[in-house]
């Protein structure tokens, strides 16, 4: 299967022609002829409507549309009959109402009394980036809703939530679905997209900015090689991760690390973003495998660093996406080979998983590679949460997570959603044994994991009830009975070693 399969439009995803539709293009927006909806938006609005105080801070990755997303909620707002005083800039505001509307120039809305007791019943949409200091005057808190869009920024948000009671909401960058439908309305090159994606991650202004950068600008690895020395040479690396991003707001951290909100489950087992918190992740497989490599050549240990990273939610992902990178790095370039009791040798050819955890595709046609094992398969998308990589051999299918993630009923059903998936890719997983693998650089931690993963299965396997039976096949009974699972040090030198 071509690449490009990836890129076929998703129905459910929404947008807005603005070659139809011009009276509603805005100028300072650097977008394409398309107005993507991105689902973020909608859960957003549904949120602040129904909120007793609806105060916001929405942040999250620069790049990803939070601009974009203010100008929707004005467009939402004014269709719903609200009046709104929108901020673009430092010194001017546009004050929307029925009457129609009034340009504003100045910082304060409180020297103009024509408009001024409007803002009791309207609300206040502030769209600034700009230095952390910069804030507006406390006129806005009198508005009836209030919204800020920014990069993240602790003093900002601090003071703006401390000050107006406000809820910080990470924003999540987009899907695959919504990437797909864009690079499709506006007649992209599908190739040239994946690439970006590949190099940048799923930053929209990367990836169809007007101004974005060439492609071969961005496969030169000299800026981010640069960026990411700076950030090895921080005692800390992950700390680096935390402090510049969220404490400083710099930039050049953006360029490794994505931020996102931190994905836990419920009661229900049913996965859910807490919005007031964020994880990190780095952008892509391409920037953590550069980290693996520059941290080699510099001698960096940071076995000590990814310890202390698993015991944070918020840097779990991060540390996760390194350890899998390391594993590939020992696999596909230093030919170590696969551990003895999985059939021992190198591997012999890697695969790219694409689209998400429940409707991914192998990247080419994988008849020809079946008997090219060991097989290293490696997820494009960050949407596997319980799975990092997948080995297989003659004799064993190894699903492999690097990020320690501990069991519940979704990662099960998660598992066993991927292993359908395989199925239906023409490769015949159930001939073979299934481990779950558990790959970590430190011991203790690796076998507490696998310690705690066969309690919590041999509970599942004694009330399969909790799996919601009714809608598991005999096929999945099948291949939860004869799951195993396994925990393995990484020596980057000697490979997976048992634990």
């Amino acid at each position: 299967m071509d690449k490009s399969a990836q890129c076929a439009p998703a129905p459910m995803v929404r947008y807005i022609n603005l070659a139809e539709h011009k009276d509603l293009a805005v100028h300072w927006l650097d977008q394409c002829e398309t107005f993507i909806i991105l689902q973020e938006y909608v859960e957003f609005m549904a949120d602040a409507a129904t909120a007793t105080n609806p105060r916001f801070f929405l942040t999250g990755q620069p790049g990803i549309g939070k601009s974009a997303g203010a100008v929707y909620f004005l467009f939402r707002l004014l269709s719903s009959g609200q009046s709104v005083f929108f901020i673009p800039e430092r010194h001017y505001f546009l004050y929307f109402s029925k009457a129609g509307v009034h340009i504003v120039k100045g910082d304060n809305v409180m020297d103009y009394r024509q408009i001024r007791d409007a803002i009791r019943h309207s609300w206040v949409l502030i769209d600034i980036d700009g230095p952390a200091e910069y804030f507006p005057g406390r006129w806005i808190n009198m508005a009836r809703g209030l919204i800020w869009t920014s990069s993240p920024m602790a003093r900002r948000m601090h003071h703006f939530t401390k000050q107006f009671s406000a809820a910080p909401w990470y924003m999540k960058p987009w899907s695959l679905e919504e990437i797909a439908v864009m690079t499709k309305l506006n007649k992209k090159d599908p190739q040239d997209v994946l690439a970006r994606l590949a190099i940048t991650g799923p930053i929209a202004r990367s990836i169809f900015g007007l101004g974005a950068p060439d492609l071969s600008e961005l496969s030169d690895t000299s800026v981010i090689d640069g960026i990411i020395k700076n950030a090895l040479a921080h005692w800390d690396f992950f700390n680096f991760a935390y402090e510049d991003v969220i404490y400083e707001g710099n930039e050049a951290s953006h360029d490794i690390f994505l931020i996102q909100p931190l994905e836990v489950w419920d009661k229900s087992e049913k996965p859910s973003f807490r919005r007031k918190v964020c994880s990190f992740d780095f952008l892509s497989g391409f920037i953590a495998n550069r980290t693996v490599e520059l941290a080699e050549w510099h001698g960096k240990d940071v076995r000590r660093q990814l310890a202390q990273a698993f015991d944070s939610p918020t840097l779990r992902p991060a540390a996760g996406k390194l350890v899998e990178n390391m594993i590939h790095r020992a696999f596909m370039y230093k030919k170590i080979g696969v551990p003895a009791a999985f059939g021992g040798g190198p591997v012999k050819a890697e695969l790219e998983l694409i689209g998400d955890a429940q409707d991914f595709l192998l990247e080419t046609h994988v008849l020809d590679q079946c008997e090219s094992r060991p097989l290293y398969l490696r997820p494009h998308s960050g949407d596997f949460a319980v799975v990092n990589a997948i080995l297989i051999t003659k004799s064993v299918l190894c699903p492999i997570s690097s990020s320690l993630t501990t069991w519940n009923v979704h990662v099960v059903k998660s598992l066993l959603q991927i292993l359908a998936r395989l199925a239906t890719n023409n490769l015949d997983i159930d001939s073979l044994n299934l481990v779950y693998c558990f790959v970590g650089t430190d011991e203790d931690c690796v076998k507490k994991v696998v310690r705690d993963v066969n309690i919590n299965l041999l509970a599942i396997r004694a009330r399969p009830h909790t799996l919601e039976v009714a809608q598991l096949s005999p096929v999945d009974l099948t291949r939860l009975s004869k799951l195993e699972v396994e925990g393995f040090m990484l020596d980057t030198e000697k490979g997976l070693i048992p634990t």
